[in-house]
């Protein structure tokens, strides 16, 4: 992917679907219950304002076995802002456990790249479960499904979201609305050719990049290169690269089109980018590369906080 493409990997996967639920969610009743094994295909858009995302809707494979605390979404998006037809490969998988319980394989073949990160382990249904109420009944696919509605707080705002399941458990449907900054932003989910039943286990097993080519072997180049890059951020944010990513001019320019429609505070994630600026930057590094670092601004820690790098070396996300 192009330099800068992180937030695209992160941001565009529904909050709810990436664990970011801000506290357990006040009881309603407690009657949802989602199956807790299952496998199906499944579309993702975001809709803002009455407009699609650029890239339209995601295609995704969707694996789902709660029983035993893991699940992977696959997900490939057409994003032709480089070149006709180019296709954008994420590969999340979530596992219960105490370390790299949440890793991201971007990028397809040879130009794989792992990112684990420290997020916690979550259930995606968990907290719609704890909070939905019956709201009657739908159909979606031109199948049946019982129709649920909860508000759940997700990443300092509260999201109203939907879900329509069917008579085995499965969902056919769920909707997550927030509203921010006086935007309106809707992630639309729909699965359909479920079955129901534990995934393959090879299905939630991590993927070969991240199991044999991580971290990322660092470039055997020792010559040093003057770059130019971009960064678009909050007027509030300091001027500094520390604890931060930066993109090229193609990488920021996804970024900049997937912020573009997005509900939230103006240079935050999802957060659009009205009332954003962008900062230049040339700078002067090793082109001994190493692996590249997630960095986002910690809320609790009120800073910028880096994770899966390399600390002696500049990493860069394409290998």
């Amino acid at each position: 992917p192009p330099a800068g493409a992180h937030w695209d990997a992160l941001d565009l996967l529904p909050p709810l679907l990436r664990g970011e639920v801000d506290a357990p969610a006040a009881q309603a009743g407690g009657e949802l219950r989602i199956a807790k094994q299952w496998m199906a295909n499944a579309t993702m858009t975001f809709v803002a304002n009455g407009e699609t995302l650029p890239g339209g809707p995601r295609d995704v494979q969707y694996f789902y076995d709660g029983a035993r605390g893991r699940w992977r979404v696959l997900r490939n998006s057409q994003i032709p802002l480089f070149h006709p037809g180019d296709i954008f490969t994420m590969d999340i998988l979530y596992v219960n456990q105490t370390s790299m319980s949440t890793n991201f394989t971007i990028g397809h073949g040879d130009d794989r790249v792992c990112h684990p990160t420290p997020l916690p382990y979550s259930d995606p249904f968990a907290a719609v479960e704890a909070a939905a109420a019956r709201a009657g009944e739908a159909m979606v696919g031109g199948k049946p499904c019982d129709l649920w509605r909860a508000t759940v707080p997700v990443q300092g705002e509260e999201q109203t979201v939907t879900i329509c399941v069917g008579a085995d458990g499965v969902p056919l449907e769920m909707n997550s609305t927030r509203v921010a900054g006086g935007r309106n932003g809707t992630d639309v989910t729909r699965w359909y050719n479920a079955v129901l039943g534990p995934p393959p286990a090879e299905a939630l097993e991590p993927s070969e990049v991240c199991l044999h080519r991580y971290p990322t072997k660092e470039c055997e180049d020792l010559g040093v290169v003057t770059l130019d890059v971009y960064r678009i951020h909050s007027p509030s944010e300091p001027y500094t690269l520390d604890d931060r990513n930066a993109g090229d001019a193609l990488g920021d320019m996804a970024f900049t089109c997937a912020q573009g429609g997005a509900a939230g505070s103006p240079g935050g994630p999802g957060g659009g980018i009205n009332g954003s600026i962008v900062s230049w930057w040339t700078v002067e590094v090793s082109r001994n590369f190493g692996q590249y670092a997630f960095c986002r601004f910690s809320r609790p820690l009120r800073r910028n906080i880096c994770f899966g790098g390399d600390a002696r070396r500049v990493g860069r996300e394409s290998p």
